[in-house]
Parts: structure tokens; C-alpha cells; sequence
């Protein structure tokens, strides 16, 4: 028999309930069920109770509206969502639940969702409440509670508080919640969970997402273990394995990610040989290997109460290999050119214009990375990248970076060092360099594309700056030298003439000599002999030959005085007395 045929609705607080279908009852067994239920309520947790079903205290908070077709035969529950909203994700699907004599329950759920986040998904495994406000399984008594630390989920013992009030629905989620986790509703279920997402994002709002992804999930009594979540992201594939264990401090967790980013540039065709049309066939039909550009590789471990707090205290390591893999960004090349093309501009640097154009030419650079494997550490959930040194003709790049899983931010530090375009080869090498140009990724990795570099010049514009002082002292002594050099040339120019004016007044004064000598015919002594013609020094007049009227005239003589001598006396040889 199938029962009766029943309508039955249920209002309460927050929750509508329609039912039409078959009901049966029979002594001593549950009663049985198929029928249409129309369902809106605030509560997931709620509506699944009215079914028998338990869940975790976290979906107390988790709304949910839409059209199932449940069936409740002997121990088996089938329940099939058609269109179904949950926390704004559409949901369809079959979920089976088993009830087994001493043995768990056996669960089998094969779901298709729209989009889902991290965070909504984890609800489903969490308390409603912070592990602040919950007393857990420690022995404490009823005036206790425990306390995280938030980072690595020790508890302390602290006064009891009220615990704060749940959730809404439309309030903002944060990627990784601070409710504790709930394992306890997994204590009696064990079987599969299938889910394809349309869209899983990792943050709160969006950002870094795989798309058509796919879970393969397996519960046991107090262990969730997800063999597989796989999908679509940046530009390849993404696989995430974990598993979750109850444990007297919260949860244990051990997993594994693996991504695989782009794809590699493109190799070369081989030259065709002249083998046969079959083998050529045979080896086009061979299944190509897809090389991509990065391939990601971390395993990873970790104990808290809550997500928070594991996102915290995640240990791990790992590795990241490039193939070829070349990334937009600033170069060496592109800082040499900014620096040298400043460098001939006068005047003091402008900061804004330097950026600028550093700005402008990371949009055309090309930072090649080659091959190159890189070991990554995970130390209490930080995610760091060794440094890595890329070197050129052009000069060099270091990189570094990390990111904070606990809030998925990252940064991203390059420091570009130019070769020096003026160094000489007898230059150190440390003098073979211009002082670095620092570029600085911060931001949310759910923002991957909208994080703005930004660009630190000031060793770079300092160098240049005295680079230009020197050059402008240089050219000032430059100048200098070349004024001394042409009053020199003056100076020697003015002598020159000098000298050229002497030695042309004393060719006249011989040749006017020569003249008057030619002029007055030889000269004849006293006795009639000619007379020997006085030598005369060049430039010097000979005044006994040169007419009165161009003779100079003589210089005065000085007058020689001479003293009168005294008188002399006159001797009287007779004169006994001067009387």
C-alpha cells in the first residue's frame, strides 16, 4: 500500500514547510514517505532535523528555499533537490542516507552547485559559534571554557561568555571563519560525496576561483578526507587533496595542492623526415604531453580548533618549476634606458616623470625566468618563496615572495639593478651597476589583476642626481681651462704683436739711416783721406752723421761745482807779532 495520500504544512519561526504526498505508518517501524515539499527557511539545520537528519551547528545560519522530492522508505532517505537555493548557490542533485544496524549510517550525495566559496562550504563542517564562546571536550568545568590563541589553537582557561549572535545571512564572510570545527554529526556516517561546481571560489568575494571544478569526497566516523578538488584556474589546473581528523586539540589536517599555471611557450616544429605516411600518422595520433609554464607543487599539515587558526599554523614545503615561463614587468634593459635618457635632460629630476616613465615601460617588458625550479617553505601559515637572481647583459633581478594564507595576501618583492651604460672595464664589478630600482607587489590574491606595483627610485635618482652635479662641475672646469687658454693666446698674441711692432721700427730707423748716408755722400777728413764709416748699433742714431734737424737733442750735462780752495797766507819772516 502506498498510505495516504496527505497534504501537511508546517509554520514555525522562520521556516515554511509544504508537503503533499504518500504517508504510511506500520507498528514498530518508522513511517514512510513520498511526496513534493516546498521549503523556505532560514535554518538548514532545522528543516534537515524535521527529517531525521543531523548536521552541523554551523548550518543553523544557512538559508534555503526550492522544490525536493523526498522518499523515506524502511531505513533509506532519499532526498532530491531540483533547483534548489542554498546560502544563494543553486543546488540540485541526490543525496541517500542509510540507516545500518550496528554500523554507521551510509551516505551517498551526488550535487551539482552553481558557485560555491570556501567559507559557505566550510560551514558545513563548523559550530555556530567562535571557539571563544564554546566549551569543548577538555574536562572543564561548568564555570570554564577554552580560549584559543587564534594561531595555533592552544586553549587557556577563561570565564564563560555569551556566546555572540549568529551570523546573517547577507553578512559579509571572511575567507577563513573563526567557529570552531564540528565533526561530531560525521561520529555515525560513513560513504561518498560527488559535487560539481560551475564556480569554486577560494575567497570571500570571488577573486582566485577553479572553474568547472569537481570534489570526490569520503566520510568515516570523525574523518572527512576529499580525495579530489579539482578545476580550471589560471590558465591550467589546480588539484587539492586533504583530510581532516577529530583530535583531542580540534582537528588534525594533511593535504596536498598542485597547480599547474599556463601553458609553455610553443616548441619549434621539427623538420619533416621522409619516414613513412603510417608512422607519421601513429605519431600525430599519440596523446601530447601539455607543458605548462609553472607547475606549483606544496604538501602541507596542521592542528587548530578552528579555520582561522589552521590557516595559522599550516606547515609545509614544496617546489615551483618553470618551463620557459616569461612574465610582463620591468627589465634592467628598460631601467638603463630611463636612467640615461634622464640623465642627458638639464635641470634637477622630476620624481613623478622618472616613475612615470618606469610605469610605461613595464607595460612592453619582458622579464624572461627560463627554466628554473624554486623550493618554497610553508612556516606557520607563511607561504615563502626563495630568492631567486636573474642575470643579463643588461644587468640583474632579484625577486622574492609570500603570502600570508590566513588572510591570502600577498607580496612580491623585485629589485632591478641596471649595468652601468658609463662603468669602464677596470671598474669593480660592485662599480659595474646602478643602484637598484625596487618594485612591490602587495595586495589580495582574490585581486590578482587589480594590485597596482608600485615603484621605489630614490638610490637611483640620487646617483643620478650627483652623476648630473659632476657633469655640470666638469663642464664648469671645462670651461675654465678653455678661458685660461684664450687669455693665454691673448696674452702671446698681444707679445707677438709687440715684438713684430719693435723689430719693424728698427728696420725703418736702418733704413732711414741707409738713406741719409746715401743721401750726404762719403765724408772726407782733414788731410782729404775719406773718412771710415762709424759702426753704429742697429736702432741707434750716430749723431755725427745725422743732420741737426733729425738729430735728438743732447741731454743736458750737469754742471760741476767746484769749491773755492781757502786763502793762503802770506809769510812775513821778520814779524815777531801778528801786529
Amino acid at each position: 500500500s502506498k498510505g495516504m495520500l496527505t497534504r501537511a504544512v508546517i509554520e514555525a519561526d522562520g521556516m515554511t514547510l509544504d508537503y503533499y504526498g504518500d504517508v504510511a505508518l506500520a507498528l514498530g517501524d518508522p513511517f514512510a514517505f513520498d511526496g513534493r515539499v516546498e521549503l523556505v527557511t532560514s535554518s538548514v539545520q532545522e528543516a534537515l532535523a524535521i527529517l531525521g537528519v543531523e548536521v552541523a551547528d554551523g548550518t543553523k545560519a544557512i538559508p534555503m528555499n526550492g522544490r525536493f522530492h523526498v522518499v523515506r522508505h524502511n531505513t533509506t532517505l532519499r532526498l532530491k533537490a531540483d533547483a534548489v537555493m542554498v546560502n544563494g548557490s543553486k543546488v540540485n542533485g541526490l543525496i541517500t542516507l542509510t540507516e545500518q544496524t550496528n554500523a554507521p549510517s551510509k551516505l551517498v550525495a551526488d550535487v551539482n552547485v552553481d558557485s560555491a566559496t570556501l567559507p559557505r562550504v566550510l560551514r558545513l563542517i563548523l559550530a555556530q559559534k567562535p571557539i571563544e564562546a564554546a566549551v569543548v571536550d577538555a574536562g572543564l568545568g561548568p564555570d570554564e571554557e577554552t580560549k584559543s590563541d587564534g594561531v595555533t589553537g592552544r586553549v587557556q582557561h577563561a570565564a564563560v561568555t555569551e556566546p555572540p549572535a549568529a551570523p546573517q545571512p547577507n553578512q559579509p564572510m571572511v575567507t577563513w571563519p573563526k567557529e570552531r570545527f564540528d565533526l561530531v554529526p560525521l561520529t555515525n556516517v560513513e560513504g561518498y560525496i560527488t559535487a560539481n561546481f560551475n564556480t569554486f571560489a577560494f575567497g570571500a568575494g570571488g577573486g582566485l576561483a577553479l572553474k568547472n571544478a569537481r570534489l570526490e569526497a569520503s566520510v568515516a566516523p570523525g574523518k572527512l578526507s576529499v580525495t579530489s578538488l579539482t578545476g580550471a584556474a589560471l590558465g591550467g589546473t589546480t588539484t587539492i587533496e586533504f583530510e581532516l581528523n577529530k583530535a583531542p586539540a580540534g582537528v588534525d589536517l594533511t593535504g596536498a595542492l598542485k597547480m599547474q599555471i599556463g601553458k609553455a611557450q610553443a616548441a619549434k616544429a621539427p623538420a619533416k623526415s621522409s619516414q613513412s605516411k603510417d608512422a607519421t600518422e601513429a605519431e600525430e595520433a599519440k596523446p601530447k604531453e601539455v607543458k605548462h609554464a609553472a607547475v606549483f607543487d606544496l604538501t602541507y599539515k596542521g592542528r587548530a580548533f578552528a579555520p582561522r587558526g589552521l590557516a595559522a599554523d599550516l606547515d609545509g614545503e614544496g617546489t615551483v618549476v618553470l618551463a620557459d615561463a616569461s612574465l610582463t614587468g620591468l627589465t634592467a634593459k628598460e631601467v638603463r634606458e630611463v636612467a640615461r635618457q634622464t640623465l642627458k635632460e638639464q635641470g634637477p629630476i622630476d620624481t613623478a616623470a622618472f616613475v612615470a616613465g618606469l610605469r610605461e615601460k613595464m607595460k612592453h617588458g619582458q622579464i624572461q625566468l627560463g627554466s628554473l625550479k624554486i623550493p618554497v617553505k610553508l612556516i606557520d601559515g607563511a607561504l615563502n618563496v626563495a630568492a631567486i637572481e636573474l642575470s643579463g647583459d643588461d644587468g640583474k633581478t632579484t625577486f622574492t615572495s609570500s603570502l600570508e594564507v590566513a588572510s591570502m595576501k600577498f607580496d612580491s618583492e623585485w629589485k632591478i639593478v641596471a649595468r652601468d651604460p658609463n662603468a669602464k672595464a677596470s671598474k669593480k664589478p660592485s662599480e659595474a651597476f646602478l643602484p637598484p630600482v625596487t618594485v612591490t607587489y602587495v595586495g589580495d590574491l582574490s585581486a590578482l589583476n587589480a594590485v597596482e606595483p608600485r615603484i621605489s627610485t630614490g638610490a637611483l635618482e640620487r646617483e643620478i642626481a650627483v652623476r648630473k652635479m659632476e657633469r655640470d662641475v666638469a663642464e664648469l672646469e671645462r670651461l675654465r681651462k678653455l678661458d685660461e687658454a684664450r687669455a693665454k693666446e691673448e696674452e702671446d698674441r698681444r707679445r707677438a704683436l709687440e715684438k713684430s711692432l719693435e723689430e719693424q721700427r728698427r728696420r725703418n730707423a736702418e733704413r732711414e739711416r741707409q738713406l741719409l748716408l746715401e743721401q750726404q755722400g762719403p765724408q772726407v777728413g782733414l788731410d782729404g783721406e775719406p773718412l771710415p764709416l762709424t759702426s753704429v748699433e742697429p736702432g741707434v742714431q750716430d749723431p755725427e752723421l745725422v743732420p741737426p734737424e733729425l738729430a735728438e737733442e743732447p741731454k743736458p750735462r750737469k754742471r760741476r761745482v767746484r769749491k773755492r780752495p781757502p786763502p793762503k797766507k802770506k809769510w812775513k819772516p821778520f814779524q815777531i807779532t801778528p801786529y
